[in-house]
């Protein structure tokens, strides 16, 4: 089964029907989640202009809408033409490093003639998105899904695309003997569109590539902590993954989905060329959730035992998931039964299952006040996950502001013993307030409300 935003609509718009917006979503004790904004029409993924403003694209209209708050206030300041057939349409979004200088915003969506995936440049005015530039065109044929569609601007600088293997039979997905195409792999460019001269795969026609052997993908998410880049995968009828994505990797597909000690065709049909090497998926589902977005939670308003983790969503089940990771960065901690890395059919998943009821879920993002937005296609909203009581809120009144500043110093000087009062300055998590915990209490102040 795909498990792509056309296999999962009868299924995500029956729950959609039954619950919508207003149905329970479920979140540990201590932490809220509000409706920030509904209405949308198949909304995919969001960027944040600023504080209280961002953008959401929608996939079938071809439009980019534009959400102000208080209010909210929604305006459309895009449309563009977009096939819209099983998973093609609208389906990516970044912003350009420099956005504050050059105003570069970047969309992924299905041009319908020619038909083609393109990446395009636009520029942003203060109130309408302005065409710039072609930065990539690529494949849509036979599809009509595996279009893939999520870009990012990495801590390089560079851009990231990841699309699909459209149903093709290429050498990016493992098939020898075969055509070259720009299928089943994650590109990293240039803000132009170029390749640039230090990517992994170096052979001829390989060199705009990071990554294949990628049957598709709706998640990409850069490791703050360790500047790697992580992925989800979907998977046939089993063994959907997480990936730790290096350099050059082969991540498997056509012959390989989950871990290869569980796969019969091991890795010796793999095409390997320069510079390509494959690992093991970091966790697998092998009952499909069809997972999504993946981010990592860099923000110091949630506490140390969350901060950092990475999160992922899925589809399937509107479900949010949190995974904490090593000292090295380079695995997930998981306890039985999920401690072999894998979620057999049947394993209890509830160690990692953070939140759920959001519908079909297609988008995370950390806004610039330090929360999490997720975007629900399913129920055509974008909700809004904090804390009750954000760290560095001292007095615990739900925000962090000048009042809380003063009473943080109190407690850097032991003026205060208020446990709550310790609890809300601790910002490492180790039972004491102290001047290590100053960087992120000021972060915390400074972060918009």
């Amino acid at each position: 089964m795909s498990r792509s935003l056309c296999a999962l609509c009868a299924a995500g718009l029956a729950v959609a029907r039954f619950a919508g917006p207003a149905f329970a979503q479920t979140v540990p004790a201590g932490y809220v989640v509000s409706n920030f904004s509904f209405n949308f029409s198949s909304p995919t993924t969001m960027a944040f202009l600023g504080p209280n403003d961002f953008l959401v694209l929608e996939k079938n209209t071809g439009q980019v809408k534009r959400v102000q708050s208080p209010g909210p206030v929604i305006t459309t300041v895009l449309t563009l033409t977009v096939e819209t057939a099983s998973e093609r349409g609208l389906l990516g979004i970044a912003r350009h490093p420099d956005f504050s200088s050059n105003g570069y915003v970047y969309l992924y969506y299905t041009n319908p003639s020619p038909l083609e995936n393109r990446i395009e440049r636009y520029v942003w005015n203060g109130s309408t998105l302005v065409f710039n530039a072609s930065i990539a065109t690529l494949p849509a044929t036979p599809g009509p899904n595996h279009n893939g569609g999520i870009i990012l601007f990495g801590p390089d600088g560079k851009l990231y695309a990841v699309i699909g293997d459209l149903n093709r039979n290429d050498l990016t997905e493992n098939f020898e003997a075969t055509v070259l195409s720009d299928t089943a792999v994650i590109l990293r460019l240039n803000d132009d569109g170029t390749a640039p001269g230090d990517n992994p795969l170096t052979d001829p026609g390989w060199e705009r590539f990071y990554a294949y052997g990628i049957r598709n993908s709706f998640g990409l998410g850069f490791d703050h902590k360790t500047n790697v880049l992580w992925d989800t995968e979907n998977g046939p009828t089993s063994f959907d993954e997480i990936n730790r994505v290096l350099p050059g990797l082969n991540s498997g597909w056509e012959d390989l989905m989950g871990p290869d000690s569980l796969d019969p065709q091991g890795v010796g049909d793999l095409v390997m060329v320069t510079g390509a090497h494959y690992s093991d998926p970091e966790f697998s589902w092998q009952t499909p959730v069809a997972p999504t977005a993946i981010r990592f939670l860099d923000s110091c308003r949630w506490p140390a035992s969350l901060r950092d983790d990475c999160f992922a969503a899925d589809a399937l089940n509107g479900r949010l998931y949190r995974f904490e990771l090593n000292a090295n960065r380079d695995a997930f901690v998981l306890s039985a039964p999920l401690n072999d890395l894998v979620a057999n059919t049947g394993d209890d998943q509830s160690s990692i299952i953070w939140g759920s009821g959001f519908g079909r879920l297609t988008d995370i993002q950390i806004g610039p006040d330090g929360y999490l937005y997720l975007v629900s296609n399913g129920f055509n909203t974008i909700y809004k996950v904090r804390p009750q009581f954000p760290m560095g809120d001292i007095n615990r009144d739900g925000i962090v502001n000048d009042t809380d500043r003063l009473r943080f110093i109190n407690l850097l000087l032991a003026l205060s013993t208020d446990p709550m009062e310790i609890a809300q300055g601790d910002f490492d998590g180790n039972g004491v307030v102290n001047g290590q915990d100053t960087p992120c209490f000021l972060e915390s102040l400074f972060l918009a409300p």
